[in-house]
């Protein structure tokens, strides 16, 4: 049986998607909000400014 992964990890995960598209020049990077697990974003806004902290081109 496949182990979940953590909120950390799919935190990171989300990281490291935003900069591939950072890399690739994409536009927009959209966050779901979902309350329930396996979801790990509760608070979008929160997470969207991490996301722009963690990459060069994102709006601030």
């Amino acid at each position: 049986m496949r182990r979940a992964s953590s909120e950390a990890e799919r935190i990171g995960a989300a990281v490291q998607i935003a900069k591939k598209a950072e890399e690739v020049c994409l536009d927009v990077l959209a966050i779901g909000d979902h309350h329930n697990p396996p979801f790990f974003s509760s608070a979008p806004t929160t997470l969207l400014a991490y996301l722009a902290a963690a990459t060069e081109r994102r709006r601030r």
